[in-house]
């Protein structure tokens, strides 16, 4: 019906009735889209602080993992200075002229041992 029709059959009250409807309909659609936005607002808001505190995390890791990549490119070079060092020391003894009396022998690994310890 066309509020024409509305309005000749019913005259004003009706109009004001069908008028009244449309207006109470839309404004509880109104209201249930501001509940609607006011939620979607509250999650955007936790989300923020969700991320922020993700983002403060990543910020810790990322400072934890700077500080272990020192602590491991430390650690590297002194094994690779102590790998240098044993292998020159280990040449070294298997360049000296070992005793071929056991006694002798014996005598020798054990200034020999104490020598490459003494350097570790």
């Amino acid at each position: 019906m066309e509020l024409l029709e509305v309005f000749k059959r019913y005259g004003i009250i009706g109009l004001l009735i069908i008028v009244i409807l449309i207006i109470s309909i839309l404004y509880a659609k109104l209201r249930f889209a501001e509940t609607e936005r006011d939620l979607a607002r509250s999650q955007l808001t936790v989300l923020k602080v969700q991320i922020e505190q993700q983002n403060t995390a990543i910020a810790e890791w990322k400072k934890q993992t700077d500080l272990q990549n020192v602590r491991l490119n430390a650690a590297l070079q002194d094994a690779q200075t102590y790998r240098t060092r044993y292998q020159n020391e280990a040449q070294s003894l298997l360049l000296h002229q070992v005793p071929t009396d056991c006694m002798a022998a014996i005598d020798w690994a054990a200034r020999m041992a104490k020598e490459l310890s003494a350097n570790f």
